[in-house]
């Protein structure tokens, strides 16, 4: 429970629940010819006859605006934008750009009914500034009976005026702007067997309400011959073909396992693998048709029998202190399952006879986090290690006991003729089983690898016999990479037909040029929308490029705009004004060599970037981060508070406030019971304050900003006022009692940003539940929506955009 301030600060504020439930609309509204590029073509000139024209003379965007020259005080001017349909008791706006020179001008909002009679006006008057571009809008709710809306640019009777328009949209109060990512990436992926040789069977994440999808590869044709859904899943991270031929999926976050059999229609769901185990991410193929799993959060460990269903295998976990289980393999010959878990990076040999398990990692590897892959081929077993990278290629003998024959870069791929094969480095190497050692083939192999299969291909004659068949990533594109044995002839080329499926967003942010970047989850990639432009979207990877990866922060500096993205902690510079290209965005820096994973925050101050972490799986020592993009030099203040993630920042003053939480890496539990604020001195670059919240249960902070000269901020459903100058909490009140993190913690949550519009509330979002603001002056709270909201960022207009929960995939804007 947590602890209540006092009752005297209680009766300081009031709370207003008003609370709007709303159906967002399909999408955008756009006025053509808004911009006036094509004359005055598709508007209507409303009222006069002359003085209205399309003119070069002043632009706010491209090179033409609608120019009203009002002369009379006996007559008015109007232009009329095309009439859209529209509904009773829903809220419109209307924005435009104008350049006024003389007197003064209006804007309607004009709403019609079924007669075509107009029934109810908006209307702003703009007589200030002038010899300026300035952004004017006006909102109305539509009056019953309306059906069609339209936008009046006007000069009344009366009025004599000169002013240029240009840009000239409308919007609905709440509009759903759809999916902002997709994907065409997938996780898991398996090569068939016998008659299905030649096919790679792999799964591409969905989203809630869009199911995972498998995805049939031919490796002749390069294309994707079906598609087939895995009911309920997200995604499947394991994959594996059974001895009998048929292929399996081990599900997130259903835990659910599915199974294909080659030359049918539909994917079956075979049902919960074990109770507990909602994330499954390894399967691999035993004896008999029967496949072995495990997963995550508690290392379980399992087999499925045709003949008999599911059953679990020796304890949960597998291994004391262990939470996943992520990489099997399976030694046929000596019935034995090796086992990779993590976060604390053991790998476990476990008799399926006996029942025995021992660890048989190298000492030397005893710090890294996770045995991430395994691949038990040609009497060897290779294990790839996380996170350095390593793959160690192992012999172990009757007894068990393992012997590091050699360290390789990257798992490779099945064993044949007495050699294993991988992509380092764009290039194709092997390595000798007996002779222990790798040779650089010298052939390009410009990929990420996925997996490998060996394919006896319909070309015979440039790939006679079996050709090393490679499934992976190249510029953001699935691709199949061919070598031949025999030949020497390579291929490469981009998988044609892969669905398209919809990205779960990770966070969203405001671009420098004025369009709001959505991150994805999982599969990575960047969603750039163009406010108000007709879901004028762009997503990338695209056919060409690559994106960065779980982007968790966005920030607009200097013309650029900065992505921050997991693992690793990269920070990555975009120059809008440029296309999306190899070198655009460029990676600035990553931390890996410091531990750090997500940057979950990132603000700007004195030219400066900071950016909060989270440290990497199995630590909790997250940091700041400080980047000076003049000098392109970095500084990491790592546990600077101790055992905790920093996730929130603002500054004021040469100062960055920060906001831990407790909860850090995945793999270890929290070593703290509070969250703290703490104060960092950019000009000495040292800790110059850490200060502990007056509620002593709360666990994590987010959403801090700054406002009036003191630092506002989330401690789970609690608001906060830090006043820099005394160093204390001037405020501090629960505010949203559902909002609790159980004592765990959090990385990302609240909210909270200011807009020039509407200069007297603080908007923001918390737990994915409310769409709020708060009055600056008596901290009230009003919900503006409680229909559910993830993060929130703001276009030029000062509108707000959020993500709806649920699918976690659709941008909504609202606009006020």
């Amino acid at each position: 429970m947590k602890r209540k301030v006092s009752a005297a600060i209680v009766l300081l504020f009031i709370v207003s629940l008003v609370s709007t439930v709303f159906s967002a609309s399909a999408a955008d509204m756009l006025i053509t010819n808004y911009s006036f590029e094509s004359g005055t073509s598709s508007w209507t000139q409303a009222y006069g006859t002359t003085g209205i024209t399309a003119s070069t003379e002043q632009a706010y965007t491209g090179t033409q605006s609608a120019k009203i020259v009002d002369t009379s005080t006996t007559a008015n001017l109007g232009l009329e934008s095309v009439k859209f349909d529209a509904t009773a008791g829903t809220t419109y706006l209307a924005y435009a750009k104008v350049f006024l020179t003389s007197g003064n001008v209006d804007m309607y909002l004009r709403f019609w009914n079924s007669s075509g009679t107009v029934i109810g006006n908006g209307i702003v008057n703009v007589a200030a500034p002038t010899n300026q571009w300035t952004t004017t809008q006006v909102k109305y709710t539509a009056p019953a009976n309306t059906t069609k809306v339209s936008v009046l640019l006007y000069s009344g009777i009366g009025s004599v005026s000169t002013a240029y328009w240009d840009d000239v949209l409308i919007t609905k109060e709440f509009t759903s702007l759809g999916n902002q990512v997709v994907h065409t990436s997938t996780l898991g992926s398996t090569f068939g067997i016998s008659t299905s040789q030649d096919k790679i069977y792999t799964v591409g994440s969905g989203s809630a309400g869009s199911d995972a999808m498998m995805s049939i590869i031919d490796a002749d044709t390069n294309a994707v011959v079906a598609n087939y859904p895995l009911p309920g899943a997200l995604g499947a991270w394991g994959a594996t073909t059974a001895t009998d031929g048929k292929i399996y999926f081990g599900a997130y976050s259903n835990g659910h396992v599915y199974r294909y059999t080659p030359g049918s229609t539909s994917v079956t769901d075979l049902g919960l693998s074990y109770t507990g185990g909602e994330n499954i991410y390894a399967v691999t193929a035993g004896t008999g048709g029967k496949i072995y799993g495990g997963g995550f959060g508690d290392a379980g460990f399992f087999k499925y029998e045709p003949s008999v269903g599911f059953s679990m295998i020796n304890t949960k976990p597998i291994w004391p202190s262990e939470e996943y289980v992520r990489s099997l393999a399976y030694d046929a010959a000596s019935n034995v399952t090796y086992i990779g878990t993590g976060t604390n990076g053991n790998l476990v040999r476990f008799d399926n006879t006996t029942g025995a398990k021992t660890n048989i990692l190298p000492a030397a590897y005893a710090s890294e986090t996770f045995v991430y892959e395994l691949n038990f081929t040609g009497g060897k077993l290779f294990a790839g290690l996380r996170p350095s990278g390593t793959v160690l290629a192992m012999s172990i003998d009757a007894s068990g006991n393992a012997t590091l024959d050699a360290t390789l870069p990257a798992l490779p791929s099945p064993a044949l003729n007495g050699k294993v094969y991988y992509v380092s480095g764009a290039q194709l190497y092997s390595y000798d089983l007996v002779a222990k050692t790798s040779t650089n083939l010298g052939v390009t192999a410009d990929l990420g690898a996925n997996k490998y299969g060996w394919v006896q291909l319909a070309d015979q004659t440039n790939f006679p016999g079996d050709s090393l068949v490679v499934y992976g990533s190249k510029d953001g594109r699935m691709s199949l990479f061919k070598y031949n044995l025999q030949t020497g002839n390579t291929s490469i080329a981009y998988v044609s037909g892969m669905p398209e499926l919809t990205t779960i967003i990770n966070q969203i942010g405001g671009g420098s040029d004025g369009k709001i970047y959505a991150g994805g989850y999982l599969d990575g990639g960047i969603g750039r929308y163009t406010p108000m432009r007709g879901d004028a979207n762009e997503g990338y990877p695209d056919e060409n490029y690559a994106a960065p990866f779980q982007t968790y922060s966005f920030l607009a500096l200097n013309g650029y705009t900065y992505f921050a993205s997991y693992g690793s902690a990269k920070l990555w510079k975009f120059n809008p004004a440029l296309s999306w290209s190899s070198t655009n965005p460029t990676l600035v820096f990553d931390q890996k060599s410091d531990g750090m994973d997500r940057p979950v925050e990132m603000i700007s101050g004195g030219g400066k970037i900071f950016m909060g972490n989270v440290a990497e799986y199995g630590s909790l020592k997250g940091g700041l981060t400080i980047y000076d993009p003049a000098t392109n030099t970095r500084t990491l203040k790592k546990d600077i508070v101790t055992d905790q993630s920093v996730t929130a920042l603002a500054y004021y003053n040469g100062k960055v406030y920060g906001g831990t939480s407790i909860k850090g890496g995945n793999g270890l539990a929290p070593t703290q019971t509070q969250a703290k604020l703490f104060v960092y001195d950019v000009a000495t670059a040292t800790k110059s304050g850490e200060y502990t919240l007056p509620v002593s249960e709360l666990t994590g902070i987010t959403g801090m900003h700054t406002v009036d000269g003191k630092i506002w901020g989330m401690a789970e459903g609690y608001l906060f006022i830090f006043n820099p100058t005394t160093n204390t909490f001037d405020y501090f009140q629960e505010k949203f009692a559902d909002v609790d993190y159980n004592g765990e913690g959090t990385w990302v949550d609240a909210t909270l940003l200011t807009v020039s519009k509407d200069p007297n509330y603080v908007y923001g979002t918390i737990r994915g539940t409310y769409l709020f603001k708060i009055n600056r002056s008596t901290k009230a709270v009003t919900v503006i929506s409680s229909s559910g909201a993830y993060f929130l960022a703001a276009d030029e207009y000062e509108n707000l955009y959020y993500v709806l929960p649920g699918g976690h995939t659709e941008l909504v804007r609202y606009a006020y």
